[in-house]
């Protein structure tokens, strides 16, 4: 980011405007509207996060929604879990999705098909059902097919480990601070 705040400018214009607010109550749309006023103050706020790698709990806070997946839910897994945070945290997450999205090719398998743009997760949907059409079949070679539950996956990762393998992968050590 540049000292004109160039950087900030464009993240904050290329947020939709319709998103829901987080817990300071603004949204995208506030931003874009006010960004003359306010250009100063946030372009501010977002370079003394980078310079201290702190930000203020207030701003960092965020609410957790639930909306339903079905018609009268009755178990949380009928539910869709969603955070709304703060634009400002929003901002400055942009700034370290760009440099990661320049080596995602590189860090990611070419078999991880979900969460990456471009590919699809219904591409390992297709792969499995061809993968086990032929299972009820007794000729051939036996077969094993397995169905895990990685929905707490996330959970369980040590973070030493998530560290050790930023920095084994060359992610200079001030970014990898700002994630911790």
């Amino acid at each position: 980011m540049n000292s004109t705040g160039h950087g900030v400018e464009k993240v904050v214009l290329s947020f939709n405007p319709d998103k829901a607010p987080g817990p300071d109550g603004f949204n995208a749309h506030f931003f874009q509207v006010c960004w003359g006023i306010i250009k100063h103050d946030v372009c501010k706020a977002v370079s003394n996060f980078f310079r201290s790698g702190k930000l203020l709990k207030e701003v960092n806070s965020t609410f957790l929604k639930l909306i339903p997946k079905v018609d009268n839910p009755e178990v949380f897994e009928e539910f869709r879990p969603i955070s709304l945070c703060n634009v400002l945290v929003k901002k400055i997450s942009k700034f370290f999705l760009n440099p990661l999205r320049e080596v995602l090719d590189e860090l990611v398998g070419p078999h991880q098909s979900a969460f990456i743009k471009g590919r699809n997760i219904s591409e390992n949907i297709l792969l499995a059902h061809e993968l086990v059409r032929n299972f009820h079949r007794d000729k051939g070679t036996p077969k094993f097919c397995a169905k895990l539950d990685i929905r707490k996956v996330y959970d369980s990762v040590p973070w030493d480990a998530v560290l050790n393998t930023l920095e084994s992968l060359k992610f200079p050590s001030i970014w990898v601070r700002w994630i911790i």
